[in-house]
């Protein structure tokens, strides 16, 4: 059901590969984070209001990061107390940091600020196709909804999903999805399709929490739930195709 960012994470933003500029660098072992950068759904947001920060798209499993805490959807507002505006700010700063040196991040995360120490590690210099990135997973199968149905249901034109199926004892069940919800909102982003809901949740943070704003026989509601990381049997991955 949910789509699979393990298969190819190079697409995504920035992976936070740090290197020297020069060709003589690029022999030099190079300090690393673990992290994709940058916001992949800022082009369908960009008349948000601008926020602080750098943003974290996703964190590569047993890597720096991932040791240090940090999850997808953070922000990273200062290293070392110097202020981050910018991935290319960010990438120089951690660039001139000694491998193995420790450094303290100022972080954002779902509105409240929070101090990281993180040890900077080198950079593997292979099997970088091969990295993973932890996925986000709540439990739910949906299914597109053809343009007659969501104007039955309501929905804003060209957003909304249906929930097929619930796995028990998920996180889904727990938040009270049902099967029938028409969820067409997370976090206030219009939901285009399935496979945009799927990336919303895969891409949210392990750990973190979601707002889903769904139709349920004609009420509208907001429902919450907890993103965890995909179980090893996903119940829904062969009868979605995911």
């Amino acid at each position: 059901m949910m789509l699979s960012l393990r298969r190819s994470i190079v697409p995504l933003v920035a992976l936070l590969l740090l290197s020297g500029a020069a060709a003589a660098e690029e022999r030099r072992a190079r300090p690393w984070m673990g992290v994709l950068l940058g916001d992949p759904h800022a082009a369908a947001a960009k008349d948000a209001e601008p926020q602080p920060g750098v943003p974290l798209a996703g964190i590569v499993s047993d890597g720096p990061a991932d040791a240090a805490g940090l999850r997808a959807r953070d922000r990273i507002l200062a290293v070392d107390g110097v202020p981050m505006r910018t991935v290319q700010e960010l990438i120089a700063h951690i660039r001139e940091q000694p491998l193995e040196s420790w450094i303290s991040l100022t972080v954002q995360r779902q509105g409240k600020e929070r101090q990281v120490r993180l040890r900077l590690d080198e950079r593997p210099t292979r099997g970088i196709g091969r990295l993973s990135i932890r996925e986000g997973w709540i439990g739910i199968a949906v299914i597109d909804l053809p343009e007659k149905l969501s104007r039955h249901f309501g929905v804003p034109e060209g957003a909304g999903v249906m929930v097929a199926d619930v796995a028990g004892y998920s996180t889904a069940e727990a938040a009270g999805f049902e099967i029938g919800d028409v969820i067409y909102q997370v976090e206030g982003q219009p939901v285009r399709d399935s496979g945009h809901l799927n990336g919303l949740i895969g891409r949210g943070g392990t750990g973190n929490t979601l707002e889903f704003t769904v139709t349920r026989s004609g009420v509208e509601m907001v429902l919450e739930a907890l993103i965890v990381e995909v179980p090893e049997s996903d119940p829904f991955r062969e009868s979605y195709g995911n």
